[in-house]
């Protein structure tokens, strides 16, 4: 939104930046300089931002050619994946002022907003509730009502009783609750346009398989030797075993209401038009059995089993819904309930190595999916616990293929892959929601209901 244009050739991609955009609270425009800046911060060693890695690789220089352009040039030649990064729907780099920084320091900036966008922020507590105001005669677009109240209720009954009474006008709603809101006059579910859908990936961690100096996880059923074939076979059967062991459409059925879909390679769905029935590992407790013998474990065998809280209501439900799944073909999971942040700083480090489940968005583009394929390769800053090098093989031919059709068959290749492996294993997809009330009268929502739980209360 802060490109006027930008413009794509064999070498590179240009941009020209806006003239007149200020950043909230300073006299400052944004300058080629700031998003040149911004980029090159962003990507630098030791940065914690997930799209650091594409960038890096993708592109050999992020400088500022005039005061209203940015020239991003190419380290090979151009890449399906060029445009990530500055995206506004999903995890782009949002432009930041280097003139500020460079007169008040890191920790002003990590502490006062200095943002372009319609709504300024007022007032910040952590973990609380953030407070926003309409920015007058914004450059693009003028709010429509004057402040915002932004508040952390983690818990879904507390937000749809603060719907129903008035207290709140719009909150995320997980899918399992979509029928609290029924028949109350005036509260409503909207859905965004934008972003696809969510999943749940369940991710069998500690498969680190790319650096020598850091070891898989030993102890682990579902982690081989990569010395030892047979170990990895053991290993993969365990894993096949915990996917075929969970029906999904009594998921499907009764904690989505039927609007959902089955899912069971990583972030594409068997609703894609690009799926293909060899890739389904259907619901099969016998096998699923079998395959737990096979790999020497015969009467199942005990692990812990992490459902991260604070991100999504659907997710939760969906991840407690797997225990007895597990359970009915032998396993024998226990439940570690905690926040997700609590364990964030061990996908950073990669030392998680726990079945986890995670909410995601889907891959309907080859741009999205090839960011998915380097994941499991081990790319990028956070990581689930799974680096598999053979991942990366499908990620570099299809990172150049501009053609939709062949990079869908390059992407097929990787499922077959996924299917003979089955590094991750699936749930379902569906689409959260936004709770609206009844002082909405309409709203155009871009994207569907985020993965944090929070509260919206607009003021009259």
């Amino acid at each position: 939104m802060i490109a006027e244009s930008w413009s794509l050739d064999s070498t590179g991609v240009t941009y020209k930046v806006r003239k007149g955009i200020k950043f909230h609270g300073t006299d400052f425009e944004v300058t080629a300089e700031d998003v040149a800046w911004t980029w090159t911060d962003s990507t630098e060693e030791g940065t914690l931002h997930t799209m650091a890695g594409n960038v890096t690789r993708d592109f050999s220089t992020i400088v500022a050619t005039a005061p209203d352009t940015v020239r991003m040039t190419f380290k090979d030649k151009p890449t399906i994946r060029w445009g990530i990064s500055a995206r506004s729907v999903g995890n782009a780099f949002g432009v930041q002022s280097k003139k500020l920084f460079d007169q008040k320091g890191l920790d002003y900036m990590n502490l006062n907003e200095h943002g372009t966008g319609p709504y300024r922020v007022t007032s910040m507590v952590a973990d609380d509730k953030l407070l926003m105001d309409a920015v007058p005669n914004h450059w693009r677009e003028t709010g429509f009502v004057q402040s915002i109240s932004v508040l952390e209720v983690p818990e879904q009954a507390a937000r749809i009783a603060m719907l129903k009474t008035g207290e709140a006008d719009i909150a995320n709603v997980g899918v399992p609750f979509f029928k609290d809101l029924k028949g109350v006059q005036g509260v409503r579910v909207m859905f965004g346009k934008l972003g696809g859908t969510l999943g749940s990936s369940v991710f069998p961690a500690g498969q680190f398989y790319v650096k020598p100096d850091q070891p898989w996880a030993t102890g682990k059923q579902w982690v081989g030797d990569p010395a030892d074939p047979k170990s990895m076979e053991n290993a993969a059967n365990v894993r096949k075993a915990l996917s075929y062991a969970i029906d999904r459409q009594a998921i499907i059925d009764t904690i989505l209401s039927g609007a959902g879909c089955a899912q069971y390679q990583y972030r594409v769905d068997a609703c894609n038009p690009n799926w293909n029935k060899k890739w389904d590992t259907p619901y099969d407790v016998a096998r699923s059995r079998k395959l737990l013998a096979d790999a020497g474990y015969p009467n199942g065998f005990a692990f812990t089993y992490f459902i991260p809280t604070g991100l999504n209501p659907t997710i939760e439900e969906v991840g407690e819904a797997l225990v007895p799944m597990w359970e009915a073909a032998g396993l024998k999971p226990t439940i570690s309930k905690v926040a997700y942040s609590a364990r964030r700083p061990e996908m950073l480090a990669r030392t998680i190595a726990d079945v986890w489940i995670f909410t995601h968005g889907d891959s309907t583009t080859p741009e999205d999916a090839v960011q998915q394929i380097g994941e499991l390769g081990g790319e990028g800053t956070w990581n689930m616990g799974i680096a598999r090098p053979q991942s990366l093989q499908f990620r570099d031919r299809v990172l150049f293929e501009t053609d939709f059709q062949k990079a869908w068959g390059i992407i097929g290749e990787w499922m077959d892959w996924l299917v003979s492996e089955q590094p991750v294993v699936q749930a379902v997809t569906w689409r959260d929601g936004w709770g609206v009330g009844k002082k909405v009268a309409s709203w155009d929502a871009p994207i569907h209901g985020p993965l944090f739980p929070t509260l919206i209360v607009t003021a009259p």
